[in-house]
């Protein structure tokens, strides 16, 4: 079966959360579970994120010249432990940060007639199984809009569900091709919660539901039914299961998946719908954060959508979204395709590799999710919260790592790349939430070591607290540097004035704590007393730790976020600290090389806890950071491919989803596409679920990582990266030099991409067939001096590919294989080969 590429159809129901539909407009998400007898939509609030807890007072300053002093000597152990004693420790219960929780439940119980006739409403006790046909389950991507359909009966129901762009609102439309054939029950409740009471109500046409979190934190929920035809009546008036034991309450870091083992109809207040030709739910959503009674808000927001406007809501939303994702296109197959995830993946399993259909599949679900997860809220004084670890998705109370912001790596891949195709100004979201976290990073840079500036450590919630974690991450001191490094990524895409100003006032707090944490070593060079390698443990004295010699990772960020730091000071006209700067970006200690000639995780040689492991930390400032490249550092770029075959040879027992996205951009940036595609097959044999979204490990127990087994812990990071493999295989610019192709696999012979952004104010279209460039197409919004590289990236036979470029275009110049050309603004150019 064939249906448009920009559409994922199943055909079958959600056997649980992590099958079901997402949607979302990026700050309300819902997943549509599509049971055609119940159906199910779990709801998130992308600022509804528990406050027990704030930034913890820990004097660790106390003790930091004792700690340095030991570094100094080489006693690492010694200085770890002395970090322990002020530092909270995981493997002895400690709660990572306030978590992203979920918000509501919305249940429609269907009667259906028995025929198609006598309108006969079925019961519980006399609902036939088995009488479902032609049943599908869609999600189309480029609008934002989920639709179920199944046949029952004789008589087509049909279910359209979607969260509007700009709103507080999911919507859920239900009809059938025959009057008055809509009979069943309306629901709204929550997962039960030790930790948060909940009470609602019914009134005619609509349902409340008011949540309280013991520290106080409170969210709420307003349904309204509307409908054409039939009537409404009460069910039941009040909150709660009259005989229902209270839920467990679960204490530690062992993580508490609840998903659907509470679920119950019965739990909620409920309104029946009865013999109606059609009927829309409108539900809200509301915080505390946004509002100081969270039920009038909700209840104000439900009722601002009355029935004859639910078409115009619709259209804008699907104007909208699709504005967004028509950006950019990419065709690596045929013209009629698979849009299925589960038939793809089988094809791919049987071919023993990543298919075309599948990846190009795949990026346009990436970029989707993206999207409805990313987008930035608009008419509201809220900012809008990050992508977090489940995107904008959770239906645990207590979700693995608290789907929060994890500074070592995973809040990068899920903004790395996006600029890239198109999304630049959801970033917009991060420069908001490190705004919010800058008191708190000053707090700990003084807390923790007595510096002034900001110190960005450890894992962070929505609101802007920050948690050291533990000692896996406890002395590294890169991470306020690889955030500068997101801002600034954000900035080159998306370059304006205001925006430069507030990122370098960032940039300025997080340079100031480096400053003072830099000393001079024996060879004049400026490096660390310590540090660390997320998530490398060092094996020192027969155990394993994590306070180390100054790391690789933390010298190259450091040099990095001196260097952009120095940029923008100049452009905004601060020439003594660009000065300043510079000069520290240039005193910065050598990145280290081992006897190997490998790129070393430390300054130090200490033994490795583990050689294959899934992090890349000394890579990040080739990528996803492109201060270091082969035509300014061929010596360090070469030691770090040696590094990564080197891990890559051990094995990936280890590996994680994100893991094998990440290895395939680090190889697809090194010019090696086949690898870098090859990488990715892991992912098609037990990461992938049904609705395309990745687990973070091995969840079915098939020979990969499986931290929580038998449990689909769904993560975005890895998804969001793949949108960075392909690009990376179509178009790089790490060096202000466009080059086309520069990692293109054998298995993508033909195929075509438009819309790709670059860091300069230029959108490229590229098309190639037969594993050869066909054409360039380029679109300036500025007046710019455009670079390409056509030594790699024409034809295989021909390496300099001038032979097959049909002519220059006027005013182009081409010397070593580059060509220079001036672009004027607003103007398209066209080469082709």
């Amino acid at each position: 079966m064939t249906t448009n590429i920009n559409k994922n159809t199943v055909y079958t129901p959600a056997s649980d959360w992590a099958e079901a539909t997402p949607l979302g407009n990026g700050r309300i998400g819902s997943m549509l579970y599509g049971d055609p007898d119940l159906e199910h939509i779990a709801l998130n609030h992308d600022r509804l994120w528990r406050a027990f807890l704030e930034s913890a007072k820990m004097h660790t300053h106390r003790d930091f010249e004792t700690i340095r002093a030991l570094c100094h000597e080489g006693k690492y152990k010694e200085a770890e432990l002395v970090f322990r004693k002020t530092l909270p420790y995981h493997a002895r219960g400690c709660v990572y940060i306030n978590p992203f929780v979920p918000l509501a439940d919305a249940y429609v119980r269907m009667m259906f007639p028995k025929g198609a006739a006598d309108g006969y409403a079925e019961t519980d006790a006399t609902r036939a199984d088995g009488r479902v046909k032609d049943y599908s389950r869609t999600l189309d991507m480029e609008n934002g809009v989920a639709t179920v359909r199944f046949v029952r009966d004789g008589i087509t129901y049909t279910r359209e569900c979607f969260c509007p762009i700009g709103t507080r609102l999911c919507i859920l439309r239900l009809s059938t091709d025959t009057p008055a054939t809509l009979t069943g029950e309306v629901s709204l409740s929550r997962i039960p919660d030790a930790e948060c009471t909940v009470n609602g109500a019914a009134h005619f046409g609509e349902l409340c539901m008011l949540g309280e979190f013991d520290e106080g934190r409170r969210f709420a929920s307003s349904l309204r039914v509307l409908h054409r035809g039939g009537r409404l009546t009460l069910g039941k008036r009040t909150y709660g299961l009259e005989n229902e034991t209270a839920p467990e309450r679960h204490f530690g870091l062992g993580y508490v998946f609840d998903r659907d083992l509470h679920v119950d109809f019965s739990r909620g207040a409920s309104l029946y719908f009865d013999s109606c030709d059609e009927v829309i739910l409108v539900i809200s959503a509301a915080t505390d954060v946004e509002s100081r009674d969270p039920l009038a808000d909700a209840r104000t927001l439900s009722y601002q959508c009355p029935y004859e406007d639910i078409d115009a809501l619709r259209d804008a939303h699907t104007t909208a979204f699709s504005s967004y994702y028509n950006r950019t296109r990419l065709s690596l197959s045929d013209s009629t395709r698979e849009s299925n995830f589960p038939t793809l993946i089988e094809k791919a399993q049987d071919s023993g590799k990543m298919s075309p259909e599948l990846l190009e599949h795949l990026w346009h679900f990436s970029r989707y999710v993206a999207i409805a997860s990313g987008l930035t809220a608009v008419n509201t004084d809220t900012p809008k919260a990050p992508i977090n670890l489940q995107g904008l998705w959770n239906r645990d109370t207590r979700p693995a790592w608290e789907s929060d912001y994890h500074p070592d790596l995973n809040l990068a891949m899920c903004y790395q790349s996006l600029p890239a195709v198109g999304l630049a100004d959801l970033c917009e979201s991060v420069l908001l939430l490190f705004e919010r976290t800058l008191p708190s990073a000053r707090e700990r840079a003084k807390l923790l070591f007595g510096k002034e500036g900001a110190h960005f450590l450890g894992c962070l919630d929505a609101s802007g607290v920050l948690s050291p974690v533990d000692t896996i991450l406890c002395g590294w001191l890169g991470c306020g540097a690889w955030y500068m490094q997101i801002l600034w990524q954000y900035y080159e895409y998306a370059p304006s004035d205001d925006r430069l100003r507030r990122i370098y006032a960032l940039m300025e707090e997080c340079c100031t704590f480096y400053l003072s944490m830099l000393e001079e070593d024996a060879d004049g060079h400026l490096t660390y007393p310590f540090g660390a390698s997320p998530e490398m443990g060092a094996v020192i004295d027969g155990e394993v730790q994590y306070i180390t010699s100054a790391s690789t990772i933390d010298l190259a960020l450091s040099r990095e976020l001196f260097t952009h730091a120095a940029t923008a000071a100049d452009l905004l006209g601060d020439h003594e600290s660009a000065h300043r700067y510079r000069e520290t970006a240039a005193r910065i200690r050598p990145l280290p090389i081992d006897a190997e000639g490998r790129l070393s995780e430390w300054v130090e040689p200490h033994i490795e806890e583990q050689p294959g492991h899934r992090h890349r930390s000394p890579f990040v400032t080739f990528h996803p950071g492109n201060s270091i490249t082969r035509r300014n550092s061929p010596e360090i770029v070469a030691a770090m491919e040696r590094l990564l075959d080197y891990r890559l040879a051990q094995g990936t027992s280890m590996a994680a989803a994100f893991s094998y996205v990440l290895d395939s951009q680090l190889l697809a940036r090194l010019g090696r596409g086949d690898e870098a595609l090859a990488i990715l097959y892991p992912l098609t044999q037990y990461h992938m679920l049904q609705n395309g979204f990745l687990t973070i490990n091995d969840y079915a127990q098939k020979g990969g990582l499986s931290w929580f087994p038998g449990i689909k812990v769904m993560q975005v990071e890895a998804l969001l990266g793949v949108l960075g493999v392909v690009t990376e295989m179509l178009l790089s610019d790490a060096d202000g030099i466009l080059t086309p192709l520069p990692a293109l696999p054998t298995d993508l012979p033909s195929g075509s991409c438009r819309g790709l952004r670059v860091r300069a104010p230029i959108t490229v279209d590229i098309s190639w067939q037969s594993h050869r460039l066909t054409e360039l197409v380029l679109h300036a919004t500025e007046d710019t001096l455009c670079q390409i590289d056509l030594s790699r990236s024409i034809c295989r036979d021909d390496p300099m590919g001038l032979a097959y470029l049909d002519a220059l275009p006027v005013g182009a110049s081409i010397k070593g294989g580059i060509l220079s050309l001036h672009l004027n603004r607003g103007e398209k150019y066209v080469i082709r080969f």
